[in-house]
């Protein structure tokens, strides 16, 4: 068992709001879209950017709901596909001091295969490494976890243990598609709060439930307020959704918040087997614990 982070004697997070600034749906104040995914997670102590959408909506929804990029104390990667990385080349020239937290296989190249069988690149856009390099003193690397904040904390890489998550065989690590990518960069951010762990998730490509079990480990905490992004479940079955609710179950979870490539037909089991613990969130709209 990983070691967990020593969390008892930093400050937890009493007051916390976080921002959708990109997701692929719209919120219900109708912020712009696109398919991405960008959180602002605020606190009292600490301003973080996790993930920076495909590269416009998170502009767009940051100055609607006043939300000053140049501001942040860090940026979080939760892996490098450009969906998450897209608006991270603009954001490093608007804000000069911010940390970044990244696994350091975030900036390697990918693939996807797409409906017209080519291979598509998808990694991290060229201009969002050039700039990481320009700066290494800002840079963070997480292959394990690291403590971002008062009581915010990233996990590093998040293992493929669980054999029932699969790769996801439109993914890979070179321009041939010989090469399975295993997403070793998949990161999740958690943030301790008297009412339990907030979980920030970005496609959780290591599998929902393994990424919670990853926060349990290191937080020594089973309880979870909300946990809150991208479940990467668009393409499973019936039976896999069935699955990995089941497997969700273990933990005390209050709060799911699906976002961006979670999947209706999965957003439907978590409304069946918890219909009073699921809530709807998307562009634009901020997100306050009640």
């Amino acid at each position: 068992m990983a070691a967990r982070i020593e969390t008892k004697r930093l400050n937890m997070a009493s007051e916390y709001s976080i921002a959708i600034l990109a997701n692929d749906a719209a919120g219900s104040g109708g912020g712009a879209t696109e398919h991405g995914l960008a959180l602002w997670v605020e606190t009292s102590e600490t301003r973080l950017l996790f993930d920076t959408g495909a590269g416009t909506a998170l502009f767009v929804n940051a100055e609607r709901l006043g939300v000053a990029l140049d501001t942040a104390d860090a940026i979080a990667i939760s892996h490098g596909h450009d969906d998450h990385t897209g608006g991270l080349a603009r954001v490093l020239e608007l804000n000069r001091t911010a940390r970044v937290y990244l696994h350091p296989e975030a900036l390697r190249p990918r693939y996807s295969r797409r409906a017209d069988g080519r291979l598509h690149s998808i990694g991290m856009p060229g201009a969002a490494r050039q700039a990481l390099e320009t700066m290494p003193d800002r840079v963070r690397w997480t292959a394990g976890p690291a403590t971002v904040g008062p009581g915010l904390f990233v996990t590093g890489a998040i293992l493929r243990r669980d054999p029932e998550v699969p790769a996801d065989d439109r993914l890979f690590a070179d321009a041939g598609g010989r090469q399975p990518d295993l997403l070793p960069d998949d990161q999740a951010l958690w943030m301790e709060t008297p009412a339990g762990i907030v979980a920030v998730l970005g496609c959780a490509h290591a599998g929902l439930a393994p990424a919670l079990r990853r926060i349990a480990e290191l937080s020594g905490r089973r309880r979870f307020r909300a946990v809150l992004g991208g479940f990467h479940l668009g393409r499973a079955t019936d039976e896999r959704c069935a699955s990995v609710a089941e497997a969700v179950s273990e933990f005390d979870v209050r709060e799911f918040i699906p976002l961006h490539c979670t999947g209706e037909r999965f957003i439907a089991h978590l409304f069946r087997k918890w219909p009073d613990r699921v809530a709807r969130r998307g562009a634009g709209d901020r997100w306050r614990p009640i």
